[in-house]
């Protein structure tokens, strides 16, 4: 790892919080399976799967997309998930998420003068992301939709940058 500064925050986050097992004595669902759409800087975009038994969870993002001249884009991200609070209408987790952003592209260029030739190109590149914070996640008692906001600190292009990232996502309690 380039900086160590994101290990030790990450470390520390997940050292010094005490967390008790789930308790539905309020009276208010907890689901441990979610689906929907999610969309952030660390925890990639796509279609989003949630999976939360007790207080620890995970998040998995993914958004293939393939085209007919063999030009791919690849949204994937993992994302570990503490839960630190809850109440009858929201959850509190803490985060620590991953992604990664592949492209490949296959550029084609024509020469019209003589001789009639083409060439191709094929460029590939892949960003890695990573980040920590914390998720607030909102809920109503009467409805299956779930409202995800995420914040924290994130480590762009494989650390090469640090600043705030944000995420959120759309949930279907299952």
């Amino acid at each position: 790892m380039k900086n160590p500064i994101l290990l030790t925050l990450f470390s520390l986050l997940f050292s010094i919080l005490t967390v008790h097992a789930q308790d539905n004595s309020n009276g208010f669902p907890i689901s441990k399976h979610y689906i929907g759409l999610g969309a952030g800087f660390t925890t990639g975009f796509g279609i989003s799967y949630r999976y939360v038994p007790q207080s620890f969870g995970v998040q998995i993002n993914l958004a293939p997309y393939y085209d007919k001249n063999n030009n791919s884009f690849v949204s994937a991200g993992f994302t570990l998930l503490q839960s630190i609070k809850e109440a009858p209408d929201h959850r509190v987790f803490v985060y620590f998420a991953n992604s990664l952003l592949y492209q490949k592209t296959i550029s084609t260029g024509y020469n019209y003068n003589y001789p009639y030739n083409s060439s191709s190109t094929t460029s590939v590149s892949s960003v890695y992301n990573t980040g920590v914070g914390l998720d607030f996640q909102f809920f109503n008692f009467n409805s299956p939709f779930v409202f995800d906001l995420m914040g924290g600190l994130g480590g762009y292009n494989s650390f090469e940058r640090f600043t705030f990232t944000g995420e959120f996502a759309i949930y279907y309690r299952i």
